[in-house]
């Protein structure tokens, strides 16, 4: 019997295509327990748990761009049956703290200043810049930084 999803959007059931299945194991496998993909119903992003088969109980709209070397996806805050967080559903990253995050899209925009177009400083913190479409060749920038390197999705 094929493996159900259920939407975080829509709220409906779809089966996950091969390359989603695939991802869903590596992600299980690797310990994540946030990832992203596509509804197969909506066509909007749906947000799943591989640890435990399903959706976070709640989640909000996307708002920063990740700031993890090497990572183009974006980072949500979830709240989940262990507590609220900020994730990454692209490399699977977690701030359970937001200072945490913050300090880390302090870092990237010093290493890598194309990045700081993702981003504005409203009274001394980092916010999601007024545009959420990414920067001209953003994709390809971020590709080619050197892989983040971390032991460890729980970042903060």
């Amino acid at each position: 019997m094929a493996m159900k999803v259920k939407c975080s959007e829509c709220g409906r059931d779809f089966t996950p295509t091969s390359e989603q299945m695939k991802f869903i194991k590596e992600s299980r496998a690797k310990g994540m327990d946030f990832i992203i993909f596509d509804c197969g119903n909506c066509h909007f992003s749906t947000f799943y748990n591989p640890q435990t088969g399903r959706p976070p109980r709640e989640k909000k709209e996307i708002t920063y761009w990740c700031p993890v070397s090497g990572c183009s996806g974006k980072v949500s805050y979830v709240k989940d049956d262990d507590g609220p967080f900020w994730g990454c559903g692209e490399c699977g990253s977690i701030w359970y703290d937001k200072k945490n995050l913050l300090k880390e899209i302090d870092t990237i925009v010093k290493r890598f200043k194309y990045r700081r177009k993702c981003y504005k400083k409203v009274k001394g913190k980092w916010e999601p810049a007024d545009s959420p479409v990414e920067p001209d060749g953003y994709y390809e920038l971020v590709a080619d930084e050197p892989a983040d390197g971390a032991k460890a999705y729980v970042r903060g």
